[in-house]
C-alpha cells in the first residue's frame, strides 16, 4: 500500500481478516529502505493521547509512528508528511479465495480439513437420502446438537479464536510503560521503573 501525503485513512484491502504487523517505509534519499514497524493502538487510545489528531493541519504531518484499524479502515498518525511508493508493508490474516472451478486450489489450515470433508459427506448423503450416514457426518461437523458449536466446528472455532492476532493481550497498548522499537532500551530492566514507586 502507498500513503499519500496529508492522507490518514486508508481502506484495508478486500480479503482483510486480521492484522499482524505493520511496517513503514521511511525512505530518504540514499537510503530506499528504512522499514519499521508502527505501533498498534486504538481510537481511545489515540484520542487521549492526541486529541487533535483529526487536523488537517499540515504542521501536524510527519514521520508515521502509530495506527490502528476502524471499521476496515487503517488510520496513521501522524499523516505521511510526502507521498510514498509502496511504503507500507502488511502481514495480515486474509479471507480465502472463491473457488469457482474443480482445478481452484482450496487454501486452509491442515487442521481443519477434517471439518471440510465432514460438511461434504453430510450434504452428499443427504442430497442421496442416505438419513443415518448424512446424520452421523452432521454430528461429526456440528456436534450432538442441531446447529451447535461442538464438533469440528467447535474445532474450527476454538481455532480461529487462537488465531486472533491482532488481539488486545498481543499489543501493549496500555502498560505504565509501553515498549518500542528503538534502540534505546525503554523498559523497567533498564532502572526507569521500580514497581514499588507506583
Amino acid at each position: 500500500m502507498s500513503t499519500v501525503a496529508g492522507q490518514k485513512k486508508y481502506t484495508m484491502p478486500i480479503d482483510w481478516l486480521a492484522s499482524e504487523k505493520i511496517f513503514w517505509n521511511n525512505a530518504t534519499p540514499g537510503n530506499e529502505a528504512a522499514w519499521g514497524p508502527l505501533i498498534p493502538t486504538s481510537l481511545e487510545k489515540m484520542a487521549q493521547e492526541s486529541p487533535n489528531w483529526l487536523s488537517d493541519d499540515p504542521s501536524m504531518f510527519g514521520r508515521v509512528q502509530k495506527y490502528f484499524i476502524q471499521n476496515h479502515d487503517l488510520y496513521l498518525f501522524p499523516a505521511n508528511a510526502m507521498t510514498g511508493t509502496n511504503d507500507i508493508f502488511m502481514f495480515y490474516e486474509a479471507k480465502p479465495i472463491k473457488l469457482l472451478t474443480l482445478d481452484d486450489q482450496i487454501s486452509i489450515d491442515d487442521s481443519l480439513v477434517s471439518g471440510i470433508e465432514a460438511y461434504m459427506l453430510w450434504k452428499m448423503w443427504k442430497m442421496d437420502q442416505e438419513d443415518s450416514l448424512a446424520e452421523e457426518q452432521r454430528v461429526r461437523y456440528e456436534g450432538q446438537k442441531v446447529g451447535g458449536s461442538g464438533g469440528e466446528v467447535g474445532l474450527g472455532l476454538k481455532w480461529r479464536k487462537q488465531r486472533v492476532l491482532d488481539g488486545k493481550w498481543k499489543i501493549d497498548i496500555e502498560s505504565y510503560m509501553p515498549f518500542n522499537y528503538s534502540s534505546v532500551n525503554g523498559s523497567a530492566f533498564n532502572n526507569q521503573i521500580n514497581p514499588l514507586n507506583i
